[in-house]
């Protein structure tokens, strides 16, 4: 096994983990992709404009697409201001207004930039997201989603199913505070990942398997007393060890078979 060991700033480590999921992309299959998919989308960011100070409303303009690039919302819907963080595994704050704080009900549309083109398209009734409509046809090509639904618990959004444009399901998310579980459309879970707090510090998990249900690769991360510590292991369809890549104390270290 080749070892290969750097020193690093830890503001660099999200950019090399985004090059290694393009290298490992490569040999995925399209039921990976779509593994990727909810999860990029669920890590989206969110980009508030000014705050409406009277009604204690927070803008939410603009958003991030998993196929590059900002797109803007119209109409601009709001979230409460006190509501404008949510668990890390919770995608967006269910409860929308509009700009008079009423609890909005009809569709929000997410427009590229330059040029105008649309992305997506959320139907809201009575603040709830329940389905969002892919416009965009990169979009649909990439992830084999057309449309995905929404399901509620006690005002919590707990499950996402996706679909293609056949009306086919694609796969079903799951979701509580801390954590989330994607299963094939044949019931087969292929990725779990959850948070935990230790120490005052939060640790984040995440596995996902092939098809066969051997194991594809795992993701530990969190901070300790010497500070940041990661892996990354990916295997290759035989459960064989590809690449392992950690960081110790800011020590970037890669092993591949």
């Amino acid at each position: 096994m080749k070892q290969f060991t750097s020193h690093i700033d830890f503001s660099l480590t999200k950019k090399r983990f985004r090059m290694m999921g393009k290298n490992i992309s490569q040999f995925r299959s399209n039921s990976i992709k779509i593994f990727l998919a909810p999860v990029v989308i669920c890590l989206s960011l969110m980009f508030c404009t000014d705050q409406n100070a009277e009604n204690g409303l927070t803008p939410i303009e603009l958003r991030s697409s998993f196929i590059g690039g900002y797109y803007k919302s119209e109409p601009i819907l709001y979230i409460k201001e006190e509501k404008a963080t949510y668990p890390p595994y919770y995608p967006f704050d269910p409860i929308l207004h509009n700009e008079e704080g009423e609890i909005f009900t009809g569709k929000r549309t997410f427009y590229s930039r330059s040029p105008k083109n649309p992305g997506w398209e959320d139907h809201i009734k009575d603040g709830i997201i329940t389905k969002t409509v892919y416009l965009n046809k990169k979009m649909i090509e990439s992830n084999r989603v057309a449309y995905q639904l929404y399901e509620y618990e006690d005002g919590r959004y707990v499950t996402q199913t996706s679909y293609d444009s056949n009306d086919e399901l694609i796969q079903r998310i799951e979701y509580t505070e801390n954590s989330t579980r994607n299963y094939s459309p044949d019931g087969q879970l292929t990725s779990y990942g959850y948070t935990e707090i230790k120490d005052g510090n939060r640790w984040t998990y995440q596995k996902a398997w092939y098809p066969n249900g051997n194991l594809m690769m795992e993701i530990e991360s969190g901070r300790d007393s010497s500070g940041q510590q990661s892996i990354w292991v990916s295997y290759d369809e035989d459960g064989n060890i590809k690449r392992q890549t950690r960081i110790e104390d800011g020590e970037l270290i890669q092993e591949e078979n």
